[in-house]
């Protein structure tokens, strides 16, 4: 239960950010339509992990894909936003910046979504092209009868829906 109160609160945090940021150029009325998506996408990895036991398949598979997804892009647009926050609140403390209210720069909105999402991407292509690394090892000590040893090693491929079994 607290885990989903902390992502609720985190998704809420970036709904909220994003819109007193980006929606400034939004049609105020589009603002439930908005926080219908939010919350959409806060839950989708959720939905999909349920819907997997009552109905499996591609429906599941997607709602889990683009749940994980968003589970990422949260992490770095909290972060982001954080770290955002703090910057402004100390340029305040020290003088540096006036009082804004609540809204935020388009700029500052637009930016940090920018940056979130290009991390996302990295991210996943990153996890789709592999690192594979040689190594010749000679020991000088005699192992019975094998004149040849071959090792292979595998770590961190985070196998499931997102990266899939025909990857090995």
């Amino acid at each position: 239960v607290g885990l989903f109160l902390i992502h609720g609160i985190v998704s809420y945090y970036i709904g909220l950010r994003l819109w007193q940021s980006v929606g400034m150029i939004v049609a105020p009325e589009l603002e439930n339509y908005y926080w219908t998506i939010v919350l959409f996408l806060a839950s989708t990895y959720c939905i999909g992990r349920i819907g997997a036991i009552y109905f499996p398949g591609k429906v599941s598979d997607k709602l889990i894909w683009s749940g994980c997804y968003w589970l990422g892009l949260s992490f770095y647009l909290c972060l982001l936003w954080l770290l955002y926050d703090l910057l402004i609140f100390v340029t305040r403390f020290l003088g540096y910046l006036p009082d804004m209210g609540t809204s935020y720069p388009v700029s500052a909105g637009v930016s940090i979504a920018f940056a979130a999402i290009g991390l996302v991407v990295y991210g996943a292509w990153n996890a789709s092209n592999p690192v594979l690394r040689h190594y010749d090892i000679t020991i000088h000590k005699k192992a019975s009868t094998c004149k040849q040893l071959h090792i292979v090693m595998i770590s961190d491929l985070h196998l499931g829906l997102l990266v899939g079994k025909k990857r090995l």
